[in-house]
């Protein structure tokens, strides 16, 4: 039986129920909108390109001091996408399977991040 669903196989048996991307085109005007602002985004690509870990002072200085950057790390943190201890910011696990990453791989992850960017 043919669906619009397909599962998608993440890491450490976990898995991901999503809509395939044949039909998602035509389902698109039904959503939301996406689940990370272009602000986001751009948090998220200063802190892979900080990676393993960064500060925020570090990200400040990439990004600029503003309300915008704490107000993204804030959404970030309540997403899942990010963590902070002992004055770090790192990725989570959850970041890799949102972008479809099998493997913490530092370059993909900055390639990926600065095109979504770029393309804006």
């Amino acid at each position: 039986m043919e669906t619009s669903f397909e599962i998608i196989e993440l890491s450490e048996n976990r898995f991901e129920l999503k809509i395939k991307d044949s039909i998602l085109n035509s389902v698109g005007k039904f959503t939301q909108g996406d689940l990370l602002k272009n602000s986001d985004v751009k948090i998220l690509a200063v802190i892979a390109y900080l990676q393993p870990s960064a500060t925020r002072r570090e990200i400040r200085l990439k990004v600029g001091s503003s309300s915008t950057m704490y107000k993204s790390l804030n959404r970030l943190k309540k997403l899942n996408f990010i963590v902070e201890d002992d004055h770090f910011v790192k990725l989570t696990r959850y970041f890799f399977d949102y972008f479809q990453l099998k493997t913490i791989d530092n370059e993909r992850v900055k390639n990926i991040l600065v095109n979504s960017v770029l393309n804006e």
